[in-house]
Order: C-alpha cells, then sequence, then structure tokens
C-alpha cells in the first residue's frame, strides 16, 4: 500500500498496479525460473511469518508477476495469526492437515501451500487434488509420486525439497521460510539474494 485516507467521497488506500499475470501462465516454466520465484515467494512468507501472520491461501490466483517477472503474494484475505484458528480456510488442495484438525497453525502450514504451489507449477497437477474440505482425508491417505514422475529434469534435491513441503506432519516439513529460501537456493544452484 503505497497510500491511504479518507476523501470527500470516503476511506481510499492506493496500490502497486501489476501489470503481468499469475503463475497460471508460468505453469510449466523452466525449473530454475520455478525455483527462483519459490524462493521469492518463501521469502515473502519469511516477513509475514516474524509478525506470526500466515497467508493460508497459496495457490496460483494468488501471485501475480510484476512486468520484470517478480512474483508478487496477493490476497490475504483469510491472513491470521499463528496459533489455533477457529475456521478453516483457503483453497482445499493447499490446505494443510493441522488447518482442518483442529491443530495450531505456524509458518509450516503456509509452506505445505508453497510445496502445493511449487508441485502444480512444476507438473501442472494438484499433489492434493481435493476441491473441497470433506475430500481431504481421503485425498491425504493416497500416496503422491514426487514431480520427478511427472517432468523429467526435476532432481532428486528438488523432490526431496517437495515432497518434504508437503508433509503431512508439519514436523516432517522445514522448520521456517529462510530454510526454504536457502535450500532453494542450493537445488537451483541460485546466487543467494541479499534481500
Amino acid at each position: 500500500v503505497y497510500d491511504f485516507g479518507i476523501d470527500e467521497r470516503g476511506p481510499y488506500y492506493t496500490m502497486e498496479l501489476l501489470e503481468g499475470g499469475d503463475l497460471r501462465e508460468m505453469r510449466g516454466a523452466d525449473i530454475v525460473e520455478i525455483c527462483t520465484m519459490m524462493r521469492q515467494i518463501a521469502g515473502g512468507l519469511a516477513l509475514l511469518h516474524t509478525r506470526r501472520l500466515l497467508h493460508r491461501d497459496l495457490k496460483p490466483r494468488n501471485v501475480r508477476c510484476s512486468a520484470d517477472g517478480s512474483p508478487k503474494l496477493i490476497d490475504f484475505g483469510v491472513l491470521a495469526t499463528a496459533g489455533i484458528s477457529g475456521e478453516v480456510a483457503g483453497t482445499p488442495s493447499s490446505i494443510p492437515p493441522e488447518a482442518v484438525r483442529g491443530l495450531p497453525l505456524d509458518g509450516r502450514s503456509d509452506l505445505f501451500g508453497l510445496g502445493a504451489l511449487t508441485y502444480w507449477m512444476l507438473t501442472g497437477r494438484h499433489a492434493f487434488p481435493a476441491r473441497s474440505i470433506a475430500e481431504l482425508e481421503e485425498v491425504w491417505a493416497r500416496d503422491i509420486a514426487p514431480p520427478s514422475a511427472y517432468r523429467k529434469n526435476v532432481s532428486p534435491a528438488l523432490d526431496e525439497l517437495v515432497m518434504s513441503l508437503l508433509s503431512l506432519d508439519p514436523a516432517g516439513r522445514p522448520t521456517d521460510a529462510p530454510e526454504v529460501v536457502a535450500r532453494f537456493d542450493v537445488v537451483a544452484e541460485l546466487e543467494p539474494d541479499p534481500t
């Protein structure tokens, strides 16, 4: 948000105009490009998590690309603080089990969503293709194939990172977003981003 206030017509705010498309247009992109985007999204999540906030709805439509291709996380409509949430919110294919089961949420809950988003970007498929929250327990009971089963040039290290992000048990996921940023750097041989 650049500015906000009240004028003669009421409250207002101004925001950055994002002229690029969302991640639906980027599905199947080059693996290094996907890793770079996911690293940047993880960096945004790290900032949210330092404030004990959770996005809770990571999906292709909620990440827009600016004119230079940088991903911008948008739609904070179901933003919540860490802890136990009174409501289950988000897109079913990216909701972590702890949210449905009424357990405490923390940054690892968003990392599950980041894993679901990365899986979709790499494969064009949802790891957990649920259309409703009621379907989730059944979908989670099925084994999922690693991204390399659908895309030949996915490395074992990238497979391992994505599958760990999609762990049904939060303890099996990376501990925090900065760890995920560092792992994307290694997997895709990216230069560390000083920001």
